[in-house]
């Protein structure tokens, strides 16, 4: 009964007395967001005023423009390039319209005629690449494995022979004290070797002599075959020869490798 009394007693003077609510946490967010929109709602109204003057004055150089160009325009009918102060008749205008066409028509031509030369040159890099790794899918595997032997023979048989100071990188010489020693069958791949080349270079040499000699044959009974055919006779005439150079290379380093250890073993060089 007591508390009630009291609450009764609380209730009743509370009624007379204005409690203020508590302070929120949105009261300064919010106050900063008001402060933005009104800044934000004057920066869209000076611009908005900027967008109208803006538009004016593009209705006002629109009028200016028209004005010009329908006074440029009527000056140029009325003046020629070549002429000033004569009015280029029909005939001019059909030449100039016909100069131009005829200048399209070639700018056309010369852009087909790249096109097709990109295209040609395309096919000859294509060509080119596809040669090349046949080449090496061929040698590759060739090399791989006989390559370290050869190697080994060309630096035995021919660089410490032909280097002897430069090979030990001292003023002393290599010393050469016996033969290099290999097995009877590597023997004989060498000899199988020198005879192979020989034969090789003789049919490269009458291969390329009996080319060359059917130079003028048949082709003379038709000029213009005889023209179309002689980038392909003189490339292959030029391949031809070049592979007998090479050949004839090697076979002169082989025979100048074998005179020099012949030499060696007789005791002439040293």
């Amino acid at each position: 009964m007591r508390q009630r009394s009291t609450v009764r007693e609380f209730l009743q003077q509370a009624r007379d007395v204005e409690v203020a609510p508590p302070p929120s946490v949105l009261d300064s967010p919010l106050k900063s967001l008001q402060q933005s929109l009104h800044a934000l709602e004057q920066r869209r109204s000076v611009i908005t005023q900027k967008v109208q003057e803006v538009s004016e004055t593009l209705t006002r150089v629109k009028q200016i423009h028209s004005s010009v160009k329908a006074e440029y325009n009527s000056a140029m009918a009325h003046t020629s390039s070549v002429y000033p102060e004569v009015r280029p008749t029909s005939l001019a205008i059909i030449s100039e319209t016909v100069l131009n066409y005829y200048n399209t028509m070639q700018l056309s031509e010369i852009i087909a005629l790249e096109e097709r030369y990109k295209d040609r040159y395309q096919q000859l890099w294509e060509f080119g690449m596809d040669a090349l790794t046949i080449l090496l899918d061929s040698v590759t595997p060739f090399w791989r494995n006989y390559g370290k032997v050869i190697g080994v023979d060309a630096q035995d048989f021919l660089i410490i022979p032909w280097y002897r100071n430069e090979f030990t990188g001292e003023p002393e010489r290599y010393p050469i004290r016996a033969l290099p020693r290999r097995s009877f069958r590597h023997w004989v791949a060498l000899v199988l070797f020198f005879f192979t080349s020989l034969a090789v270079i003789v049919l490269q040499a009458r291969a390329a002599h009996s080319f060359s000699s059917l130079y003028r044959f048949p082709f003379n009974l038709s000029p213009s075959l005889w023209w179309i055919s002689v980038p392909f006779f003189v490339t292959t005439g030029v391949i031809l020869w070049t592979a007998v150079a090479v050949e004839m290379c090697i076979l002169w380093a082989q025979l100048a490798v074998i005179s020099w250890w012949i030499g060696w073993y007789a005791g002439a060089f040293d």
